[in-house]
């Protein structure tokens, strides 16, 4: 199954590492003493200083609802004490935990401590009028066998994703549908973008059933994007393409798809 992930945008080449395969935003802990704190600090960041190994494991699970996969980033003056909180997390079972440096060491790094308090977008791209589509989403069908639903419930809930890219020979989009279910994403339809596929088919009322299929599986009205998955070959392929092109043109009139392609 391809997943693509969009990570946290953090600049390279300081002491703020990236993060592999951010979730969300992350928990960005000041681990300095309540003076190096009021000198200045980062926005969004939580004092925790660093006193015991087990207080501040506690305290950080607290803060994130024992949730351990939220990505935790740890900074001080140095880098020192925040090495030192990073391996104890890391230790504790968290999965995503950065040693972010020092406040002010170097003077740029403080800029991009500051920039983890900015939440990572998707840029888009217009593919139609008034239709943007995301630059990274979640595809699956490339022939492994994975667990879809858990997928789909982890790219909307976790990574902060809004794409799926799915089709009809995937045989997995009843599956996206549980997904779509288990988060409520669909409540925030308009936030979502639903990409599918049909095959080409030899006539126009087997590619409009094909079409139709595709909502039914993923339990929507329509959907933003639908695509010939690839143009039909040999001798009626003329006819295969078109009758399949005019069934996709009547669902897009019927507002089915805000938009279809190749």
């Amino acid at each position: 199954m391809r997943l693509a992930i969009a990570a946290l945008s953090l600049l390279p080449g300081a002491a703020v590492a990236q993060l592999p395969l951010a979730p969300r935003a992350p928990l960005v802990l000041d681990v300095r003493t309540q003076e190096e704190w009021d000198a200045g600090h980062v926005s969004c960041a939580k004092r925790m200083p660093v006193q015991d190994d087990s207080s501040l494991i506690q305290a950080v699970k607290l803060l994130v609802g024992l949730d351990l996969t939220v990505p935790v980033v740890t900074y001080c003056h140095s880098g020192v004490r925040a090495g030192k909180a990073e391996e104890a997390l890391k230790a504790s079972g968290f999965t995503y935990v950065r040693n972010g440096g020092g406040y002010d060491i170097p003077p740029s790094n403080t800029a991009q401590l500051e920039q983890l308090c900015t939440p990572p977008t998707v840029p888009k791209v217009t593919i139609a009028p008034g239709v943007e589509m995301p630059m990274i989403v979640m595809g699956t069908g490339s022939g492994q066998k994975g667990d879809v639903v858990n997928a789909t419930t982890l790219w909307l809930s976790r990574a902060g994703g809004t794409g799926i890219d799915t089709a009809h020979s995937y045989r997995d989009q009843d599956e996206i549908a549980q997904g779509l279910a288990a988060t409520g994403a669909l409540a925030q339809r308009s936030a979502l973008f639903l990409e599918t596929k049909i095959p080409c088919s030899k006539t126009y009322a087997e590619a409009t059933a094909n079409l139709n299929a595709n909502l039914q599986q993923l339990g929507v009205a329509s959907v933003d994007l639908t695509l010939i998955h690839f143009p039909c070959s040999g001798k009626d392929a003329s006819t295969g393409n078109a009758q399949t092109w005019r069934a996709m043109e009547d669902f897009h009139s019927a507002g089915k798809s805000k938009a279809i392609g190749v």
